[in-house]
């Protein structure tokens, strides 16, 4: 899957998210809820939406496999480990 297919196809978790925040936002009207608990409850939504763009990042650009070799910019060549490294 190209990066801009697997975009369109994996981004329906943050168009959710903005549909969250804008739903935050329209209840502390109707409610008059006071600013530093729209603030919270909209930090923790940001908080999540950064979470799962990050996902969608590493699910679109895959398990990173350059290959048997490949050149780093500063023009070194670096192999392929014989297992895979996990990384945090």
């Amino acid at each position: 899957m190209i990066p801009q297919e697997c975009i369109a196809a994996k981004s329906q978790e943050l168009h959710q998210v903005v549909d969250e925040i804008v739903t935050i936002v329209a209840d502390a009207v109707r409610q008059h809820t006071p600013i530093h608990e729209v603030e919270s409850k909209t930090l923790k939504v940001f908080l999540q939406a950064g979470r799962k763009a990050l996902q969608l990042l590493v699910d679109c650009l895959g398990e990173g496999d350059m290959g048997e070799e490949h050149q780093l910019p500063d023009g070194t060549t670096v192999k392929r480990s014989a297992e895979p490294q996990s990384r945090e």
